[in-house]
């Protein structure tokens, strides 16, 4: 071997090194890029998850708000009027906070017979009360009546996780 081949080997390998380092910069370079990358995919499937599942639970508490509100227009246009609210005044409104209705009403069978009856909320489930329960609604979170006047003014607040939904409608009082 001559020097000037020598001399060619000690230059190149150099080269050859900051071919290799170049190729470690590009890969990183190109791991960093897909993981934002692959991020971004993430982060928009969890919050597409995240709007799906918040439409169903909004839907599913309107339909619940929807039973709930024909059960009690039922229930109160088949009795005789309302006897006994358990609840307290929420303070800022005239609205009272209510756990349980008392209302009489006839027996389905016999018209002279008259029935104590109520409508109870235990836990986030709203109950028809007679011999027994009878659940008419779940994800209830508040029920709210204001009875002043010639009608009774109602809301319900239903939730589920994080929504919530809230249902208003009014019935005039049986005298």
């Amino acid at each position: 071997m001559n020097l000037e081949s020598k001399l060619r080997g000690i230059n190149s390998r150099p080269n050859l090194r900051a071919r290799k380092a170049y190729i470690m910069v590009e890969v990183v370079v190109y791991l960093m890029i897909a993981s934002l990358i692959f991020m971004s995919i993430g982060l928009i499937f969890r919050s597409s998850i995240s709007i799906k599942t918040s439409i169903v639970n909004k839907i599913e508490m309107r339909e619940m708000a929807s039973v709930v509100e024909d059960r009690i227009r039922y229930e109160m246009n088949n009795s005789i009027g309302i006897t006994r609210v358990w609840g307290k005044n929420t303070g800022e409104t005239s609205y009272k906070n209510v756990r349980k209705i008392e209302y009489r009403a006839y027996d389905k069978l016999q018209k002279e017979v008259l029935l104590n009856k109520y409508i109870s909320i235990e836990g986030d489930r709203i109950y028809v009360e007679n011999e027994g329960k009878y659940q008419i609604g779940r994800h209830i979170e508040t029920m709210d009546i204001d009875d002043k006047g010639d009608y009774m003014k109602y809301k319900l607040g239903f939730k589920i996780g994080k929504n919530t939904y809230s249902k208003k409608f009014i019935l005039l009082k049986k005298l």
